[in-house]
């Protein structure tokens, strides 16, 4: 008896960790998880960074809405919440008492190395984190006070018991920190802490672009957690740091061969063979998988015949060795090779890679491997659209 899973049409990235039970925790979670007026979680780019196993998400929204257990915010070492954007935006949704409960607790504001905790009042977190930072251009206003302040953050976080953060692109307003220099360090900070502390009961951190902010701070996170994504897959030669290999979904089977009811039943008989792939896919005759389940369920009936009921996609282990990652399209009848980057190749004692990875300006990356042996379906997942 197939399990039934409510899959959500909107767009979805995260990456797969091994294992069924888990693909089943994260689908329900991405359906549930809308937070009113920000892009919903499924929406968000994700990375998984560090022993600690800590998942980093960028949203472009309203940081008053977030229901993280910790919301940070900047302010001035006094402690005056009214000299900036965000943090009067949050003492406004708050109330009255958390600007009582600080000047109580805090009544000589705070240093820069300093954290103040208070309750969260109106807000849908526990409690707010209050850090002060110097302006840019003046003295210890670099990339190791930021450092050292979010990590404080996340120990703190991690003293309490907490799993979530939400943290707002510090310093980036009225500081006027480089937004790339922000989302360098806000991300080092968080796989720096992970890696130290394996155990953490940190496992969330949402950074939070000021939606009423032009897209500069939100597009320099996002081209930061690209670049992770690229380092990390051409460091580690997997995508998953939990072994060698990926779980993810299966586009369309071979491209040409669209995943329904007999497509589903072939293929777990059979296994994925490329040679029966269409010519003209972009990279040419290969397994093509995804890490989003959207991306796969494009595939799972044709585009003039969508039904919301009964659909099916595969869950396939996928062994990538070491990839090429591209951003250009192009037919290969292989990986091509390290040297010369091409598949019909010359050159003397070549070393070809072991499959590709096309990550350019679409919304989702593929990964395509051109041999069977090098990829196997493991489940068969049936679901209905809402």
């Amino acid at each position: 008896m197939p399990l039934k899973l409510k899959i959500p049409t909107k767009s979805t990235y995260f990456r797969f960790h091994s294992g069924f039970k888990l693909i089943v925790t994260i689908l329900k979670f991405e359906q549930t998880k809308h937070l009113d007026g920000n892009k919903p979680f499924c929406e968000r780019k994700k990375l998984t960074l560090g022993k600690g196993r800590v998942n980093v998400c960028v949203i472009q929204g309203d940081l008053t809405r977030e229901q993280s257990d910790v919301i940070v915010c900047t302010a001035n070492k006094p402690l005056d919440l009214s000299k900036g954007q965000v943090s009067k935006n949050l003492l406004e949704a708050a109330g009255v008492s958390m600007a009582a409960e600080l000047q109580s607790l805090y009544p000589h504001g705070i240093d820069y190395d300093e954290v103040a905790v208070v309750s969260s009042g109106n807000l849908a977190c526990r409690n707010v984190y209050f850090v002060a930072l110097p302006e840019a251009g003046t003295s210890g206003s670099d990339d190791k006070t930021l450092h050292k302040t979010v990590t404080m953050c996340l120990e703190r976080a991690d003293r309490s018991n907490f799993r979530s953060l939400s943290i707002p692109a510090l310093g980036t307003g009225r500081l006027k920190y480089h937004p790339a220099m922000v989302a360098a360090e806000i991300i080092q900070s968080v796989e720096d802490f992970s890696n130290s502390k394996p155990g953490t009961s940190v496992k969330y951190v949402n950074v939070v672009v000021y939606d009423k902010d032009d897209d500069t701070s939100f597009k320099a996170f996002e081209g930061e957690a690209r670049s992770r994504a690229g380092r990390q897959i051409n460091h580690n030669g997997v995508v998953s740091s939990a072994g060698a290999a990926i779980s993810s979904t299966i586009l369309a089977g071979l491209r040409s061969l669209s995943i329904m009811r007999d497509g589903v039943d072939k293929i777990a008989e059979q296994g994925l063979d490329c040679r029966l792939a269409g010519h003209t896919a972009m990279f040419g005759q290969g397994v093509y998988c995804a890490e989003s389940s959207t991306k796969s369920d494009q595939y799972a009936d044709p585009k003039g015949m969508r039904s919301l009921t009964d659909r099916k996609m595969l869950l396939v282990r996928t062994c990538l060795g070491e990839p090429f990652v591209t951003s250009s399209p192009k037919s290969y009848a292989r990986p091509p090779c390290k040297s010369c980057l091409e598949d019909k190749c010359r050159c003397s004692n070549n070393q070809f890679y072991d499959s590709i990875i096309g990550d350019g300006s679409w919304n989702f990356r593929e990964f395509i491997v051109y041999n069977m042996t090098d990829v196997y379906p493991e489940y068969i997942v049936t679901y209905d659209r809402v």
